[in-house]
């Protein structure tokens, strides 16, 4: 029996022992001084005051709403669940982890189409984004134990393995330790510096200052479809298990998109059918969607760089434009037949014919091309001339008035194109643009 306890006894000190050196090892080698999701979860998890309203998603979430606006918008304490590039089975981890936490009223999912056909099981930085600021939980380990193929275990569950190559790395190792050493690190607190433009602000909420430059005619989100044919199993299977978390838990659920630059999901090509697969899973839940690429430009101007960081991401202006158009939305303040158009489709016919700039490049290095697509807000109906002029000054011919929206280019030159568009019908004035590439 004595054996038996000195075994037992000397397990839980193997345990205890390997806790504290993997506490030690996360210390010296894990760089998350600068990881906004490390502050989003120690403000979840030691919040004062009750999470009545959780907003879920991607870093469309964290950028877009802003909680000092939500909370007066909504007569509620509002609190942003989003991390970067968090896929379906992410949001259902903290969907569970707010229930666990909070008595939440409402979650607001948002349901960005790039998640949506993620196919990569072997890229875990958006899994460990979130799971590495988790508390030890059940929760937590099935989380893991899901998401990590069994290869992946060693990583996923021993933080300081990731990093194992700055063990050794005295200078690395030092100036970590300095930087954790500061208040604002111990106080999970930040500290924005002179001149920063991207920082953390409250409660989930981060937020950047710059914005797209006027002259921005290049967009390489816009140039590849929506992959709604490739749809993943784990997003449906993990969207379905939010929607009956919420049912079971007594918890409203609504669906959200943000508003992503109108020049992005116009290039996209085919937005209208992935907004439709989200409408088909929204109508057998019996839950409602919102979504904010189909309002209105009086109420948000989506073609206006002023508002968006880059291609896809709110900035500061635009997040508290947002936000402030959300709550209105979501309270009933603005009518759904006043604020949205029923598609993509519909709002691109409402407003005037007009060409955003190109999508693109999509470069291929073995052919040594470039290549490239006109994007606007028509599907036919203008035509467009297209000549590049090189550095070295020789001019190229790619195509005389034309429908035709698809060129390519030698990866290796640069200069101008001049490109002229018009209405094939012959209404309208042409149109020129100098796009350097």
């Amino acid at each position: 029996m004595k054996e038996k306890l000195k075994k037992i006894f000397i397990f839980f000190c193997a345990v205890i022992i390997f806790i504290i050196c993997g506490k030690i090892w996360r210390y010296v080698l894990v760089d998350d001084t600068k990881s906004y999701t490390r502050l989003t979860m120690y403000q979840l998890y030691h919040s004062e005051q009750n999470i009545d309203i959780a907003f879920i998603g991607s870093s469309h979430v964290y950028v877009s709403l802003v909680p000092e606006i939500t909370d007066k918008g909504f007569g509620k304490y509002t609190f942003n669940l989003g991390t970067s590039a968090q896929r379906m089975d992410g949001s259902l981890a903290m969907a569970k982890e707010v229930i666990a936490n909070h008595d939440v009223s409402h979650i607001y999912l948002e349901m960005y189409y790039g998640m949506a056909s993620e196919k990569d099981r072997t890229q875990l930085t958006n899994t460990y984004i979130i799971s590495d600021y988790m508390k030890p939980s059940l929760r937590k380990l099935t989380y893991l134990l899901k998401t990590s193929p069994k290869e992946y275990w060693v990583n996923s569950f021993i933080l300081a393995r990731r990093e194992w190559t700055n063990f050794f790395d005295a200078d690395y190792v030092k100036d970590l330790i300095m930087k954790k050493s500061s208040d604002s690190y111990k106080n999970h607190q930040w500290v924005r510096k002179e001149g920063q433009t991207a920082y953390y602000v409250d409660r989930g909420f981060a937020t950047n200052e710059s914005r797209i430059p006027e002259d921005t005619f290049w967009n390489e989100a816009a140039y590849n479809a929506i992959d709604v044919e490739h749809i993943s199993d784990v997003w449906r299977d993990s969207l379905w298990k939010i929607i009956e978390l919420c049912r079971k838990k007594k918890v409203q659920l609504t669906l959200f998109i943000t508003p992503i630059s109108e020049s992005t999901i116009v290039g996209k090509g085919n937005y209208d059918s992935y907004v439709q697969e989200v409408r088909v899973i929204a109508g057998q839940a019996g839950i409602e969607l919102y979504d904010f690429n189909l309002v209105k430009p009086e109420y948000f101007p989506a073609r206006d760089g002023a508002y968006f960081k880059d291609e896809g991401h709110l900035n500061t202006q635009g997040a508290r434009t947002f936000s402030q158009l959300f709550c209105d939305a979501l309270t009933g303040k603005i009518s759904r037949e006043q604020l949205f158009f029923h598609s993509l489709e519909e709002k691109m016919l409402y407003q005037e014919p007009f060409v955003y700039g190109i999508a693109g490049p999509s470069v291929n290095e073995a052919e040594g091309v470039k290549y490239a697509r006109m994007i606007a807000n028509r599907d036919g109906g203008i035509e467009y001339r297209i000549m590049a002029v090189s550095e070295e000054g020789n001019e190229r011919m790619i195509q005389d008035f034309s429908q035709n929206t698809e060129f390519s280019l030698p990866v290796e030159e640069h200069g101008i194109l001049y490109v002229d568009w018009r209405m094939e019908d012959g209404s309208g004035d042409t149109t020129a643009l100098q796009i350097s590439y």
